[in-house]
């Protein structure tokens, strides 16, 4: 026999409920309880085993299958951004696989995990930012030179002096 939960094809217990809706049953009063997806914030009912951990919606969960080699290889530094996996790759995406200020584009999936989040030093001055401060995917070398800009916006200035000198 099978959960009584409609979709659900795992063998039921005595009172016609699987593990994973018996569990959540007992949990949140109901086997399929109502959840805010982790990606994108909506409202779905929770009637699979949790992804990566978290409750992602069906159309979150597949983005997150469909690019998961183009993540990186920590997803801790994703998440300590402030933002979700799911942001991560819709940025990506509407960046075109690219880096947002020189556009390198890479084809090389294992190349562009070397994307790094952006975020605004004067909100966040760590190494790591807030969901507020993040403003696209950049390559290491951008990031780096928007990284010495912020800190030291006169040292361009110095530069341009400097090579005009020649």
């Amino acid at each position: 026999m099978r959960c009584i939960v409609e979709g659900c094809k795992d063998p039921h217990d005595a009172k016609g409920l699987c593990k994973l809706h018996y569990v959540r049953n007992k949990v949140y009063g109901t086997p399929t309880p109502i959840k805010s997806c982790f990606g994108c914030k909506k409202e779905f009912v929770w009637d699979t085993f949790a992804f990566m951990n978290r409750a992602y919606c069906n159309e979150c969960e597949d983005l997150i299958r469909r690019y998961w080699d183009w993540l990186p290889s920590r997803l801790q530094t994703i998440q300590s951004h402030g933002v979700t996996v799911v942001w991560f790759i819709n940025t990506l995406i509407a960046q075109n696989f690219s880096c947002a200020i020189c556009g390198l584009q890479r084809k090389d999936r294992k190349k562009l995990r070397n994307l790094c989040i952006d975020h605004d030093h004067r909100c966040c001055p760590g190494t790591h930012g807030c969901e507020k401060c993040v403003r696209g995917l950049l390559c290491d070398f951008c990031n780096l030179l928007i990284g010495r800009y912020e800190n030291k916006p006169n040292l361009f200035d110095s530069l341009s002096i400097y090579l005009e000198k020649e």
